[in-house]
């Protein structure tokens, strides 16, 4: 097998953005997390249906990070408790947990601005269905979910048993030249990877004019005297996100 530098990997580019021979935009990580979860989704030639199917959002104790008690459909996040749900990957329990709000909603009085943080929850909240995709147009990437402003929530898979194991995680950000596509897509949000012992995080972000809109009227409202960048914005909160919670779903602590 032929082996690149990093510098030299047909996948990677100086810079944060490469572009296709199109001209399509893509992120240099997403395009390195996708091969990787196709090499994955590959090996799963039994299943035909790559959605993880339901068995139920029965509700447990709560996983605490460091903690060494079971893992069960019941996690207790940085703003308040989700319940997801468990899928089967051969001989492995993956649970799946979707549509996890990393910021609040978008429309309104927060359109074009910074992502918001939420507002804490104390009852449990189902992440057994999708969340919403941002609005855009049909495409061959649209997938499962609905589209609307209230579109910053991301996926969550993992294999781990306690919330004490090592795993290691994956945060997948999607492509589509920044104006399609989502992380609800099966071929992202897929249980092979999991099988193989790693959490996977995959992300939906504002897109289009949503994400990336500028105009000097937006920009004399900041106060960085900017705009055009909130789907950049987006994404750099939901890795906020893993960072405060990750851990609970049995993620390597943080050094």
């Amino acid at each position: 097998m032929q082996r690149h530098r990093l510098d030299q990997s047909p996948f990677i580019s100086a810079g944060v953005r490469t572009r296709s021979p199109r001209g399509r935009t893509t992120a240099c990580w997403a395009t390195v997390g996708l091969a990787l979860c196709l090499s994955a989704c590959d090996s799963n030639e039994d299943s035909d249906d790559p959605t993880p199917s339901r068995e139920g959002a029965q509700q447990g104790g709560a996983g605490a990070a460091g903690g060494d008690k079971a893992l069960t459909r019941t996690i207790m996040t940085e703003a308040g408790p989700i319940v997801g749900e468990t899928a089967r990957e051969g001989d492995k329990t993956i649970l799946v947990f979707r549509g996890v709000p990393y910021a609040a909603p978008t429309g309104g009085e927060s359109r074009w601005k910074p992502p918001q943080p939420l507002v804490p929850w104390k009852e449990a909240r189902p992440a057994t269905e999708w969340g919403d995709r941002c609005p855009q147009g049909e495409s061959t990437l649209s997938s499962p979910g609905s589209t609307s402003e209230d579109c910053l929530n991301l996926n969550v898979l993992t294999p781990a048993t306690k919330a004490s194991e090592r795993l290691p995680v994956m945060v997948f950000f999607h492509g589509g030249g920044l104006s399609v596509g989502t992380g609800n897509s099966p071929t992202y949000c897929h249980t092979a990877l999991p099988a193989q012992g790693v959490v996977v995080v995959t992300v939906n972000s504002r897109l289009g004019a949503f994400g990336y809109f500028s105009h000097p009227a937006l920009a004399k409202e900041s106060d960085k005297d900017s705009s055009g960048n909130y789907g950049t914005l987006d994404l750099i909160e939901s890795l906020r996100w893993v960072q405060k919670n990750i851990e609970a779903f049995g993620v390597t602590p943080r050094t």
